[in-house]
Parts: structure tokens; sequence; C-alpha cells
């Protein structure tokens, strides 16, 4: 097999797609920009969020909203999760709230630890000692989760 510096390879073909797996970084995001133009709800969170990071192309807030918009209204998981960092970054907390949960009602791990730091700070939840044990549970919960889907190499 062909290794490359971003990782090995094993067969030069796309998980997602089965096309032929990009060699660099620059054909990976050249792809993902393809793939979002032509509605793929996957490749527009993903674009969304390199956007909304500034990532592999200039920082465009107008398009990753647009992108994420999209990609949460279709159904991805991730751009419910990507959108709410979106509101999260402009301080609309109620909003990212909304998409925090609809992500974590789907499983999105980050999710549940991104409401679990907004009910700590109280941003879009009361400061009850609920909230607080709350806050904890998910945050706890997160964690454990992220650390049972771990596998070292």
């Amino acid at each position: 097999h062909e290794c490359h510096s971003q990782g090995c390879n094993v067969l030069n073909i796309c998980p997602l797609c089965r096309g032929k797996a990009p060699g660099t970084i620059d054909e990976n995001a050249s792809i993902m920009k393809d793939k979002a133009e032509s509605g793929i709800a996957w490749a527009q969170a993903d674009v969304g969020q390199m956007y909304f990071l500034g990532m592999h192309v200039p920082k465009d807030m107008e398009k990753a909203f647009s992108l994420l918009s999209e990609a949460a209204e279709k159904g991805s998981t991730k751009g419910k999760d990507y959108l709410g960092n979106y509101y999260f970054d402009i301080e609309n907390y109620e909003e990212a709230r909304r998409w925090y949960e609809a992500a974590a009602a789907e499983g999105e791990i980050v999710s549940f630890f991104r409401l679990g730091m907004m009910m700590m700070k109280g941003q879009a939840f009361d400061q009850s000692e609920k909230t607080r044990a709350e806050a904890f549970r998910l945050c706890t919960l997160s964690a454990t989760l992220l650390h049972d889907s771990y596998t070292p190499a």
C-alpha cells in the first residue's frame, strides 16, 4: 500500500464516495467543495466548518452560515453541531442550544459536552442546582463516551 504524509491510505479509495482518494489537503478541500456545491449534506457541513474556521479557505461567516444551515436542515448531525458552534460564536446562545440539543439527540457526543458547558456558565440555561447537576452529568457522559470510543493505535 501507498502512504501519504496525511496518513496511510491503504487502497487509495475514498470510503465515502468510493472515488479516488485525494493525495493532498488541497485536493481534499477541492473535492469537498465540489460535493458541497452539488448539495451533499455531509460535505456542506464539513465545508461550512472550513469557512467558519478559515481552514484551507478564507474565513467567510456568510458562506459558513449558508452551508451549515443547509446541511442541518437536510438532517446532517454534524451540520447541526457546527451550526450550534456558529451561533455560540456570535453569542446567540438560545439558537446554539437549539442546534446542540438537536445534534445531541442524534448522538453527537461533543454536543453533550457543549450543552453541559453552556449549562455551567448559564448560557441559555438557568443557574439552578438541578441545572448544575445536569451540566456535570452531561460533561461526565461525554467524557466517558469519548474515552470508550477511543481506540489506541
